[in-house]
């Protein structure tokens, strides 16, 4: 299942995914083990998600995994990818929302132990 939300800023698109989040995992859509990809063009927005909607919405029902923060430089990160695949690969029972930059994700995508992990598992 794929899909992007496109909206001007400030108009709720955090909030609308948020609850399709929830939507889904309260009609058992997702259940355990499943893996949702958060993306946002940098880590910043990523943050800012997941402190003012995220948290608030969905913290009893899932799991959220973002970068760590380095706060003396301001920025939040997974560090490698191999990083991010460790931390993936021992997932387990919870629906699990990853916030991730596209940069990220497509070198993911590039892996072959990432395509192997997910295969079998719904990823929204």
């Amino acid at each position: 299942m794929f899909g992007i939300i496109s909206m001007p800023t400030g108009t709720g698109k955090t909030r609308l995914a948020s609850t399709f989040l929830l939507y889904l995992y309260t009609r058992g859509v997702l259940e355990e083990n499943d893996i949702v990809f958060w993306l946002a063009p940098r880590n910043i927005i990523l943050h800012q998600a997941r402190e003012n909607e995220l948290r608030k919405v969905l913290k009893d029902y899932f799991v959220i995994k973002s970068p760590q923060p380095i706060v003396s430089l301001g920025l939040y990160y997974w560090g490698k990818t191999d990083d991010l695949l460790f931390d993936l690969k021992h997932q387990t029972s919870s629906v699990a929302i990853y916030l991730v930059t596209p940069q990220l994700f497509h070198s993911l995508m590039d892996r072959n132990d990432f395509l192997d992990l997910i295969r079998g598992r719904t990823c929204v």
